[in-house]
């Protein structure tokens, strides 16, 4: 079956595998990574992680608690965990 070079074209110059149309880079329209600077790493005998909370509204909750995430990080091992320096709980914003 021979295509005409219209249907072909956008097959041109790519490598097998790849993955073509829709966004080359995932859509982060919060800035959560603009963010990460302004990051310190935690002090010397601090107690990590830090937990950073959002300043959102009083009808917005967030569906798990600060104690609900220490209390899993407990279950969980500690190689898994003992670099986990930061949790940011961010108000998901709708799209």
């Amino acid at each position: 079956m021979n295509q005409n070079r219209k249907e072909t074209a956008w097959k041109k110059n790519r490598k097998f595998g790849d993955i073509y149309g829709g966004r080359a880079h995932l859509k982060c329209a919060d800035g959560i990574f603009k963010k990460l600077h302004n990051l310190l790493p935690p002090n010397e005998g601090e107690v990590t992680p830090i937990f950073i909370i959002e300043n959102t509204s009083r009808d917005f909750y967030f569906p798990v608690t600060i104690d609900e995430i220490k209390e899993t990080l407990t279950k969980l091992p500690t190689s898994h965990t003992k670099y986990l320096t930061h949790i940011w709980l961010d108000k998901v914003k709708k799209n």
